[in-house]
């Protein structure tokens, strides 16, 4: 074995540096690339639908009644600007989000290993519980009311048409 070829073997996870700049920063670069497109499109969705309907949620577009995940993008600007318990007060299910999506950042771009099946199915029955979460959390906000704001301010499909008719009326 030459001085070259131990760069070829599998090195244990020594530091998060190493790892980080062993597989996980190509894998992140990679990652993006490939999203890239998917980027884009949802900037420009984001972009059309704010300059036309004052909104983002589709169901509040088409429907003016939130879905199940409204307020989860707003909640998580508050929690990266320190408002946490505002954050709770809109979307309490950020935080599962946010630990579900630290620990897949963690698991693919810092541990980097092959994941098993039994693996894969924790992960599917994690992403399950908190789908079920909203929609639970949903249940009970039609009940007993959504928390102000959670809409936002905007405009519905319906109004958007009805404001076209009348001007070219």
């Amino acid at each position: 074995m030459s001085h070259l070829d131990h760069r070829n073997e599998e090195r244990p996870q020594g530091s998060l540096r190493s790892s980080l700049h062993g597989k996980g920063l190509p894998l992140i670069l990679e990652d993006l690339k490939n999203l890239a497109p998917a980027i884009a499109a949802i900037f420009v969705y984001g972009l059309v639908t704010h300059l036309i309907f004052g909104r983002f949620c589709p169901m509040l577009i088409l429907t003016g009644f939130p879905c199940p995940g409204c307020g989860m993008t707003r909640a998580l600007f508050l929690v990266l600007t320190g408002h946490f318990s505002s954050a709770w007060k809109l979307q309490p299910l950020i935080w599962g989000w946010i630990l579900l999506a630290a620990a897949f950042g963690i698991r693919r771009y810092l541990i980097g290993k092959k994941m098993s099946s039994k693996e894969k199915n924790i992960w599917l029955l994690a992403f399950g519980f908190l789908l079920a979460g909203s929609l639970v959390l949903y249940g009970y906000r039609i009940f007993t009311g959504f928390p102000d704001g959670i809409a936002g301010q905007g405009k519905t499909i319906w109004k958007v048409l009805e404001e076209l008719v009348l001007k070219f009326r």
